[in-house]
């Protein structure tokens, strides 16, 4: 190929030329970006990285990364933590992953930043109520109505209404439930302002308006306006007629208050012939029945409805009650043990053991039988390596739900099984068991002897070793018997192979200490320590002298040494417990600061360690300080316990209470902040808790609320019974409680 000619070459340099300036021309001629007069100050840059945050938290949560869109969320707050959008996402996901405390804490968050969001209110009294705190449900309610922007939402108007009638019928206020389901009323007589939010149909709203009606209708009988109450289930059936049968149930109960029984019975037979799931109705019928003085039909009646109904458990419960009631044992007794072939629930061996107990002795050695053959069948046997049975194991749980809650069927049994504690007769097991029930049932004299016929198992206690000595050592601390707890203990330390030697020697110091021999008790805690094998026992030992050393008055030498630990013991858990036993330290110090701050390091590196939520909840909550957050706290160490309880093959009559000290922590934090009903019942539950029925603290919380409810008759036995406890040696007179509830017996003399 022949060389281009240079006019060529020219005319190519020359056209670039033309193209590079016009192109020149055309990115002059490019708009700038606008810059700011000032630059953006750093709230504006935290607002913006909070908003890329978000965007980023919700693709995590659409893609079901739930962690770690929780964790973009919590970063977006921090950076703007005035933004509701923000605290409302992480709402919803503390909520699905169960975390219900953070879930309330981002309600409360929200409302403060949005008091308008009915919403996240309506949500947050839902969580509420689930905690059974229902008094702050129903003030979150309450606001919650008086939205404007709750106009354009009538069906939810309608369930806050219709929530809070339900909290105040719960509560005891009949005539305020009874205006707000009126409320309700109204709302649903307007169905086409409901239909317009396009979430309901109008079959739908009808059946809430005849639900809605029913419930009116009752109300309207609790409070005694019968004809009010009678219009209601009247328009409830207009509503929807297929609820006439239940219905006919509601007008009986108003012939009843009325006094017109053979009108009733007319309209409860009615009901009945529709076979009602639950009992009520035959139950009204039985009623009516005695009324009318026809005794004679109750029974026949009851036997062809479970005829009819044979699928009916709560009916044949029913019948079995008035068999029993009749004298008609053998028939009840067959009743009730074809019951069991399908349904193990306690109902059914409550019933049971109800028949066994109008047969004296006999009765008592057929429920001894019933409960050994299910613990011997639940408990693994160690020689031939038999498993546990696992429907042995709920028919125990069963039987032992009833006699937790029957104390005066554990009494009718217990001589009994004294009498069966020989050899081949009642299983070491079950002699435990019974040991445990005769001790919460405050008959200590019976547990030690069914704990003491547990020692002399061949071959050892075994599995039992531990269990045994526990409870005959706590059942003889409860009696104030300090001189056979260490006789016990001598033995334990020379005879056990299961038990940890670490009890001994604590129940030692304890006993020393009750006899007020400091001395011989920092003597056995400086024998556990030198005994002690392993760090993590050896550690446990050296915090059981600080402890002592505490209680012999030296607290200043207890510091010192703790704080020794604390440069030996200084990650893990090891270093969490040095924390919990220097807490404790400061507290006796009176160094309540120093005390908090411990209990703060050790929930920074565990927010989830159960203990220290409730300990430093609690002692917020002894200062009157940080309340809401001390509620807070105790809560959640409650809910951390539930989750950390299983159920499994255990065979602890008590493995489904919550914890009595947290329950105490909680009546607490409540009496503090002036919560005094709630608190009253909280505490009254920690009081007959394992663990709680002989702890003179809970007591003496509990005439606090007493006195404060203006009760002092109850407030002067709960003292008395602190008192009592004290004296027996259950917790030591010098930590200055003894003294403060002597001085207020004072003020509630007889």
């Amino acid at each position: 190929m022949s060389p281009k000619p240079s006019w060529y070459l020219c005319g190519l340099i020359l056209a670039f030329g033309m193209w590079a300036a016009a192109w020149g021309q055309v990115v002059e001629d490019q708009p700038r970006l606008a810059e700011p007069r000032t630059p953006p100050s750093a709230a504006e840059i935290n607002r913006r990285e909070a908003a890329r945050l978000y965007g980023l938290g919700m693709l995590h949560e659409r893609a079901n990364r739930l962690i770690e869109a929780v964790r973009a969320y919590e970063q977006a707050e921090r950076l703007d933590p005035e933004s509701a959008s923000i605290s409302r996402a992480l709402f919803s996901l503390y909520s699905a992953l169960e975390r219900n405390n953070d879930a309330l804490d981002a309600c409360r968050k929200v409302l403060r930043l949005d008091p308008e969001d009915y919403h996240t209110a309506y949500l947050f009294a839902r969580k509420l109520r689930l905690q059974d705190r229902k008094r702050e449900a129903l003030e979150v309610l309450r606001k919650a109505i008086t939205s404007p922007r709750l106009k354009e939402r009538p069906d939810l108007a309608a369930q806050i209404w219709f929530d809070q009638g339900l909290l105040l019928e719960q509560l005891g206020d009949t005539q305020q439930a009874e205006n707000c389901i009126r409320k309700v009323v109204e709302i649903l007589e307007q169905p086409d302002r409901i239909l317009e939010v396009g979430k309901y149909s109008r079959d739908e709203l009808a059946s809430q308006m005849a639900e809605t009606c029913e419930r009116l209708g009752q109300l309207c009988l609790r409070n005694n306006r019968f004809e009010q109450a009678v219009a209601a289930f009247e328009k409830a059936k207009k509503a929807d007629p297929l609820r006439g049968p239940r219905l006919a149930f509601h007008l009986a109960q108003v012939c009843r208050d009325r006094g017109k029984y053979a009108e009733a019975l007319a309209h409860v037979s009615t009901y009945l012939r529709s076979q009602p799931a639950s009992v009520e109705g035959y139950e009204l019928r039985i009623e009516l029945q005695k009324r009318l003085g026809r005794h004679h039909d109750i029974l026949p009646s009851l036997e062809q409805s479970s005829a009819r109904d044979p699928n009916n458990e709560a009916l044949k419960l029913l019948l079995g009650r008035e068999l029993t009631a009749a004298g008609r044992y053998e028939e009840a007794q067959d009743l009730y043990q074809k019951m069991l072939e399908q349904h193990l629930t306690p109902e059914v061996y409550k019933g049971l053991f109800a028949v066994y107990k109008q047969r004296g002795q006999r009765g008592a050695q057929e429920i001894l039988k019933c409960l050994d053959e299910a613990i011997r069948a639940a408990t693994p046997d160690e020689e031939s390596s038999r498993p546990a049975d696992t429907g042995a194991a709920r028919r125990a749980r069963a039987m032992l739900t009833v006699l937790r809650q029957e104390s005066d069927l554990v009494r009718f049994i217990l001589p009994e099984s004294l009498r069966q504690v020989g050899p081949g007769q009642l299983s070491y097991a079950t002699r435990s068991v019974l040991a445990t029930l005769a001790a919460r049932s405050r008959e200590a004299a019976f547990a030690e002897q069914l704990y003491r016929a547990c020692m002399d198992r061949p071959g050892g206690l075994g599995q039992l070793e531990a269990e045994v000595y526990v409870g005959l050592l706590r059942v003889l601390r409860y009696q104030g018997k300090h001189a056979a707890v260490l006789e016990v203990c001598r033995q334990g330390l020379r005879e056990a192979h299961q038990t940890s030697r670490t009890l001994f020697h604590t129940e030692m110091i304890r006993a020393h200490q009750a006899l007020n021999d400091h001395a011989a008790a920092l003597a056995a805690a400086d024998k556990a320590v030198n005994e002690a094998g392993g760090k993590e026992q050896i550690l446990m030992c050296q915090r059981i002298r600080i402890d002592a050393l505490v209680q012999a008055g030296q607290a200043e030498r207890a510091l010192q040494e703790c704080q020794s630990l604390l440069k030996t013991y200084n990650q893990g858990s090891a270093l969490r417990e040095v924390r919990a036993t220097l807490s404790s330290v400061y507290q006796a110090l009176g160094k309540l600061d120093e005390a908090e701050h411990q209990l703060e390091l050790i929930l920074e590196r565990d927010p989830n360690d159960a203990t220290a939520n409730n300990d430093l909840g609690y002692l917020w909550a002894d200062r009157n300080k940080k309340l809401p957050e001390a509620e807070r706290l105790i809560r959640k160490a409650l809910e951390l316990d539930r989750q950390q309880r299983g159920s499994g093959l255990s065979i602890d009559p008590d493995a489904d209470l919550d914890n009595a000290a947290y329950t105490d922590s909680l009546g607490w934090v409540l009496f503090r902040r002036g919560k005094l009903q709630e608190a009253c019942k909280e505490l009254q539950r920690a009081s007959t808790m394992p663990g709680g029925e002989d702890d003179p603290v809970i007591w003496d919380h509990l005439g606090d609320v007493y006195f404060r409810l203006k009760q002092p008759e109850q407030a002067r036995q709960a003292w008395q019974k602190a008192i009592a406890l004290y004296e027996q040696g259950v917790r030591r007179k010098s930590d200055g409680r003894y003294k403060d509830i002597q001085d207020k017996l004072r003020l509630v003399k007889p």
